[in-house]
């Protein structure tokens, strides 16, 4: 299973999402949104997603959603 958790140090559901993951031992690539991507990698995220907030969790690549989403699956 493949995870990635877009997100950012400051964001509480940021957080939330990793320690979500790791509780359950699961492995995730956390990209920082404001410190690996440029602004045009960002706004392409945004586009692609068609979020404007983070953390954007994506499974395999399928977007999951954000923390309240993640938080709904049974891994």
């Amino acid at each position: 299973m493949k995870v990635v958790v877009y997100g950012k140090d400051n964001c509480p559901y940021c957080v939330a999402a990793k320690e979500w993951l790791n509780a359950r031992c699961l492995a995730f690539n956390y990209i920082d949104v404001l410190k690996d991507l440029n602004p045009g990698e960002l706004a392409s995220l945004k586009t692609q997603y068609k979020m404007n907030t983070v953390p954007i969790v994506v499974i395999n690549d399928e977007l999951i959603g954000g923390y309240s989403n993640l938080q709904k699956l049974e891994l």
